[in-house]
């Protein structure tokens, strides 16, 4: 939440806009799409995408975390942050990425994406920095990918050495330069 105020700050005095708003995933998800995100299952994703029109033409191929992508992307994104920045964070676990999990009575992957004017301004987390946990994602998304028949990818040892020799408690949030310019020059 700090790296969110820290952003929000830059966002306010770069565009001249007002403070952001923040809401969770999961309430976002109830609103717009009325599933919790957090615990619906497949089929019930696949159903909310059809009737708003949303399945593609792979649909078997797709698992949660494809189903919760793609709402996501065509059914709540679109109403995001059109009269001011929007923050959107605490992500479903299969959305975690590199973020740290905060351990409730629903976990959820502690990670945040900026929204302005229809657009993804910035992604950010608070960083995971546990080496195992680190490892057991990479093995994870290997499975995946194989499954997929998708390329093998390797493990990035110096990110893994970096964790080894232990990494404080960071975030980081990559910030999209050439959105913020469009928007500041009002460009389309």
């Amino acid at each position: 939440h700090a790296l969110m105020d820290e952003v929000d700050l830059l966002i306010q005095e770069v565009l001249e806009a007002e403070s952001a708003k923040r809401e969770t995933f999961g309430a976002l998800f109830l609103r717009y799409v009325g599933l919790d995100p957090h615990t619906a299952d497949r089929n019930a994703l696949e159903r909310a995408a059809r009737v708003v029109g949303e399945a593609p033409f792979a649909a078997s191929e797709l698992e949660v975390d494809d189903w919760l992508n793609l709402l996501m992307a065509r059914v709540i994104e679109p109403q995001l942050g059109q009269d001011r920045p929007f923050f959107v964070y605490d992500y479903p676990v299969c959305l975690k990425a590199l973020a740290r999990l905060r351990d409730e009575t629903q976990p959820v992957a502690e990670r945040f994406e900026l929204y302005y004017r229809g657009m993804e301004l910035a992604n950010g987390y608070h960083e995971l920095t546990d080496l195992r946990e680190q490892r057991a994602r990479f093995e994870d998304d290997r499975k995946r990918r194989e499954a997929l028949g998708l390329a093998a990818v390797h493990e990035d040892g110096p990110f893994l050495d970096a964790l080894e020799a232990g990494l404080p408690k960071s975030a980081g949030v990559a910030l999209d330069f050439d959105r913020l310019v469009m928007i500041a020059a009002s460009a389309t």
